[in-house]
């Protein structure tokens, strides 16, 4: 469905003044051709070698998804009606059980293919970005999407069957549906499409950005961001029915999922009713990644009450502590910025989740080897997280970088006021190696500063964005130092 909508909307609706050079790139088909197979067979190979039973999380999803394939409905271990998480990937597993039964190896394949495409609509968005004029600017979709393909965590999340690989294929389908929708208005030359092409984009927006809300409802602050950024320069009037267009396919598409809320408990709960997590930042003891997880402690009836009931913590320990507060959620911040091993080797071998964060330091010092590989994931992070964030400079001359700075620091920071778990930051991933690609290519041309599509005067927004990016290296290295000593002393 994802592939499917960009393929559409990239053939009907080109670039002006990039028309005849774009949409007759020869080598794009073997490109693409290429950067799946590439993606694909890392991610195969990976999942046949290496066993995988669902815990955490995961072992949840996988437990809505074979109910709902049994025709149990949305339901917990006692049978009652649930929204502990939002609905749409269970809903997918459950699409992949009533084919295969009750095949962890199906739903892993779904995440292959998925995640496969990603790599496939980032080079679209690559693509996008600069175009295929001058020639040299093709190198940049297929870096991007080979980037992608081999990109160790991701190859890894493909493989355990949470929520962050198919999400990040809607996040970026969005993503791209938004570059597309602005790029009308870039350097004045684009021709406004018909009505009818204007309501079926931001249609789609609205559509994709349900999607992604019923996958992660922290995502509502980032598509709010994305749509009008979409539509930025545009006159009242149509800016105003687009943004109107998006927000009642968003609303159609949540709707049913509010409504079965609504029947079943009495309460609009629009995406979750997951509450527990938001206690976890209320504790005066820093939650990191190396933490056991403070008991929940809020008198509640049912799990429709969790949300208020930590809400009302929630808000307790931020009147009480701001500074605190404050302070903890920038090391939350930092931390999702460090990748750091709760998301790759030492998940994998369920020694994060398996009888909680203590196991961690057990293990490393009885196998002090281990160490080095447990470090592996915080030098991916300098590479990915680092070189991205470097590729974002003013210096580099990415088109869109703001849009893309602005919706990684959206994403982290609505989850580092909560509990900044390093796995919520995976669905940046794709956006950071759009500028680590463009770093790449324009250190192999020796061209920094320019590109295809003139970039704007470096004005007050680009030099703060340029500040913000300093500053946000500054934190993530001061992370990856803080972490790899806490992770060292713990074998010592």
């Amino acid at each position: 469905m994802a592939l499917s909508s960009v393929v559409v909307m990239y053939r009907t609706n080109p670039v002006s003044g990039q028309t005849q050079c774009s949409s007759r790139f020869d080598g794009a088909t073997t490109q693409l051709v290429v950067v799946f197979l590439v993606a694909f067979g890392l991610r195969a190979a990976f999942v046949m070698l290496v066993p995988y039973s669902p815990w955490s999380d995961a072992a949840d999803y996988d437990g809505l998804g074979w109910k709902l394939a049994l025709g149990l409905g949305y339901t917990n271990s006692g049978g009652e009606p649930t929204a502990i998480f939002p609905p749409l990937y269970p809903l997918a597993l459950a699409g992949i059980y009533s084919l295969f039964g009750h095949s962890v190896l199906a739903a892993r394949f779904l995440n292959i293919v998925l995640d496969s495409i990603t790599a496939l609509i980032l080079y679209f968005t690559a693509r996008e970005l600069l175009g295929d004029c001058p020639p040299s600017n093709r190198a940049f979709p297929f870096t991007c999407g080979l980037l992608y393909a081999i990109n160790p965590i991701t190859i890894y999340m493909s493989g355990v069957t949470m929520t962050e690989v198919f999400f990040s294929t809607v996040l970026v389908t969005l993503f791209l549906l938004a570059v597309r929708n602005s790029r009308r208005h870039l350097g004045g030359s684009y021709v406004v499409s018909r009505v009818r092409k204007q309501i079926m984009t931001f249609g789609l927006s609205g559509v994709f950005g349900g999607l992604a809300a019923l996958t992660k409802a922290n995502v509502v602050p980032v598509w709010a961001f994305l749509v009008y950024r979409s539509t930025f320069g545009w006159r009242t009037r149509k800016q105003s029915q687009a943004i109107v267009i998006a927000g009642l396919l968003f609303s159609l598409t949540i709707a049913p999922w509010v409504v079965r809320n609504w029947l079943v408990s009495g309460r609009a709960v629009a995406f979750s009713s997951h509450g527990p997590g938001w206690a976890y930042c209320a504790g005066t003891v820093y939650q990191g990644p190396f933490f056991e997880p403070l008991p929940f402690s809020a008198s509640h009836e049912s799990e429709w009450d969790e949300a208020e009931a930590c809400g009302q913590i929630l808000l307790q320990h931020v009147i009480t502590h701001p500074i605190q507060y404050l302070w903890n959620t920038v090391r939350r911040a930092g931390h999702m910025l460090d990748l750091n091993i709760e998301a790759f080797i030492l998940a994998f071998s369920e020694l994060t989740y398996g009888q909680g964060y203590s196991r961690v330091s057990g293990f490393l010092k009885s196998n002090p080897w281990f160490t080095s590989m447990a470090l592996l994931p915080m030098f991916q992070s300098v590479i990915w997280v680092g070189g991205g964030l470097v590729g974002l400079h003013g210096r580099f001359g990415l088109p869109y970088r703001v849009t893309i700075l602005a919706t990684i620091l959206l994403w982290v920071f609505s989850y580092a006021v909560f509990t900044g778990y390093p796995r919520y930051f995976i669905p940046m991933i794709p956006f950071l190696t759009l500028p680590l690609a463009h770093l790449v290519v324009c250190f192999k041309d020796r061209r920094l500063g320019t590109s295809a599509v003139a970039a704007p005067p470096l004005g007050f927004v680009h030099k703060l964005s340029d500040v913000t990016i300093t500053l946000t290296m500054i934190l993530a290295a001061g992370t990856w130092i803080t972490t790899g000593i806490a992770l060292i002393s713990r074998v010592q």
